[in-house]
């Protein structure tokens, strides 16, 4: 979505993937960070994609758990799909398409 205000996207997309990596538990184990910085890693969505499944997998988690953690992943699909549909909006209102 940044690359319609932007003239090269390039920048934001090598931040969101070190990020991305980072809380998502790719890089080290989010058990492994400190209190504060896990508690925040485990509330972002990113935790989903890679820590949480393999949590789930190992049975680290009980039912309650999962569904707790399955309702939060729910959330922020919601959250995301409806940030992402406001910013497509204001883009192509704001586009303008030169040639021919």
């Amino acid at each position: 979505m940044v690359s319609f205000w932007l003239l090269d996207s390039r920048g934001v997309d090598n931040a969101m993937t070190l990020t991305i990596n980072f809380f998502a538990g790719i890089l080290l184990p989010l058990s492994l960070f400190p209190g504060p910085i896990e508690s925040l890693a485990r509330v972002l969505p990113f935790a989903s994609m890679i820590q949480l499944p393999v949590e789930i997998f190992l049975g680290l988690h009980s039912p309650a758990a999962i569904a707790a953690t399955l309702g939060q992943q729910l959330v922020w699909v919601l959250a995301i799909l409806a940030l992402g549909r406001r910013m497509l909006a204001n883009a192509t209102r704001r586009l303008v398409i030169q040639g021919g």
